[in-house]
């Protein structure tokens, strides 16, 4: 408690909840930026033939994530982006879900095409050795469910808001999925990136390279559906409150400044509302 005669301000209640607005472009060229730089990784660890291209390409999931994260989401793909509207928890509207999937498409054909001008070169997804479609159509399935599930579960529930592993988790599905996959698919699990590879592809190969890519486009998106709905069958009991919070909200506890957010952001900061800071975020006008 301050002294009398202090001009010091009370510290705030524990019920206040610090919520930063940005605007939609701003989450725009969040979603786009991000994209860019995982699928430029994943052009560049393809084309060099990198012993490490799991890893690496995981890692920078990971670092966008967490750079990212409290400005719109990261979602950095758009199987993601509808796992999320499927859940049905956010004030992620349809509206977002087009705008966000034009982003990160945006993002992907931005970055295929910087990898194909600098390796005058690109890859073409496709079955990798004795596997054929129906194959890499199952993985492809499975393993996108697999990533869709597990932002769900790290980045949109309540009885994990705040944690701060949520970008690891990610990340390392992704690493997971490389290795357990890539001999089979290649492990794509993301729309954006057959978007952007088919476009450095086509500038390399010409059309001959069209192949399978409507598999690696299409599949995603039906992971994201099975991954949404076994979210349901696991969370329906306490990741359906319409209390619950996401992620990226921050709370400031009483006579504390350490949990104040410290990035810089673009929008307002607004005690007690729902934010469009991130689609994960839940309303919490209620909460506490």
């Amino acid at each position: 408690m301050s002294e009398k005669g202090s001009t010091n301000p009370p510290p705030p209640p524990e019920s206040v909840v610090v919520l930063y607005r940005h605007t939609m472009l701003s989450r725009c060229l969040s979603e786009a930026v991000g994209t860019y730089f995982l699928i430029l990784t994943v052009g560049c660890n393809v084309m060099v033939m990198s012993t490490g291209g799991a890893l690496s390409i995981g890692s920078m999931l990971m670092c966008m994530i967490f750079a990212l994260g409290s400005v719109s989401g990261a979602h950095f793909n758009p199987a993601v982006s509808l796992a999320i509207y499927l859940s049905g928890r956010s004030n992620f509207s349809i509206r977002d879900l087009f705008l966000y999937t034009a982003s990160q498409l945006v993002g992907a054909l931005s970055a295929g095409l910087c990898y194909e001008v600098i390796f005058l070169d690109a890859f073409v997804l496709k079955p990798v050795g004795k596997y054929n479609v129906f194959m890499v159509m199952a993985v492809e399935v499975i393993y996108s469910m697999a990533l869709c599930y597990v932002v769900l579960n790290v980045a949109t529930t309540r009885a994990q808001a705040g944690n701060h592993y949520f970008g690891l988790a990610i990340g390392f599905t992704v690493v997971s999925a490389a290795i357990a996959i890539g001999g089979i698919s290649n492990c794509c699990l993301n729309p954006a990136v057959a978007i952007g590879s088919l476009v450095a592809a086509l500038l390399a190969k010409g059309s001959k390279v069209l192949g399978a890519y409507s598999v690696y486009f299409f599949m995603p998106y039906l992971g994201a559906l099975f991954g949404a709905f076994a979210f349901y069958l696991v969370r329906r009991k306490e990741g359906y409150d319409p209390r619950g919070i996401g992620l990226f909200v921050v709370k400031e506890e009483a006579n504390s400044i350490a949990a104040a957010p410290s990035t810089v952001t673009g929008g307002e900061a607004s005690p007690n509302a729902a934010s469009s800071a991130s689609p994960l975020i839940q309303s919490d006008n209620e909460a506490n």
